[in-house]
């Protein structure tokens, strides 16, 4: 039980660059719906955890979902996006 509770809080810690993720809301096509497939799939997956294993609540949990897929998508160069 202890390393169930050890995974849900370091899913729930930022990441070790984190940026204000207000700064991170607004995608650059405009909204989650405009995301292409692979990065649709991974927002859907994070929100997900985040959601039920982590506790959030669902507005929180794509919020941070969102931050955090757009942030991988700028690691990676995509420019798809």
């Amino acid at each position: 039980m202890a390393v169930r509770i050890d995974i849900i809080k370091r899913l729930l810690e930022p990441p070790a660059h984190h940026v204000d993720e207000s700064e991170d809301w607004q995608s650059p096509t405009g909204s989650v719906a405009d995301l292409p497939f692979e990065w649709r799939v991974e927002f859907e997956e994070r929100a997900a955890i985040l959601e039920y294993d982590g506790g959030l609540a669902r507005e929180e949990a794509e919020r941070r979902a969102f931050a955090e897929v757009l942030r991988r998508i700028r690691a990676s160069g995509d420019t798809a996006v």
